[in-house]
């Protein structure tokens, strides 16, 4: 998907997106977090921060 489609405000689109890279390769940090980033950009602080763990989480 394209940048711009979220800078367009379609980012329940790219969470679901995202979650299907993460189910096929969960340690993907990168995807983590590109995630919290879109959840922040929701105002999702609590999905943020979760996500923001596993990025970190994988990167050990």
């Amino acid at each position: 998907m394209p940048p711009s489609r979220f800078q367009d405000g379609y980012l329940e689109e790219g969470l679901t997106i995202l979650d299907r890279v993460l189910r096929i390769d969960p340690r993907y940090p990168g995807a983590w977090r590109f995630k919290a980033k879109l959840h922040r950009m929701q105002g999702a602080t609590s999905a943020e921060q979760s996500a923001r763990k596993r990025a970190e989480d994988t990167e050990r």
